[in-house]
């Protein structure tokens, strides 16, 4: 049974990325583009050659601040309540 951010995950439109690849690397790479979204937000998402994926981070910090500058978890701006 598939969770439910996978399903969501299942429903974007992947498109596949072009540019070199070293594979000489361990490393994974992003093999697919696309974006979710929630609400008024877009979060951009990629899927790797290893089949995990992954959120750009810029777009979850700006998801759960707001887009408030170093905001942190409450009111005040920091993770002291």
């Amino acid at each position: 049974m598939k969770t439910p951010i996978e399903m969501m995950l299942d429903g974007i439109e992947w498109k596949p990325c072009r540019g070199e690849v070293d594979h000489s690397s361990d490393l994974p790479y992003v093999t697919h583009e696309g974006v979710l979204r929630i609400g008024l937000n877009e979060l951009r998402c990629y899927t790797l050659n290893t089949g995990e994926r992954v959120f750009d981070a810029d777009d979850i910090k700006e998801l759960f601040t707001d887009g408030r500058p170093e905001a942190g978890p409450f009111q005040n701006g920091t993770s002291e309540p």
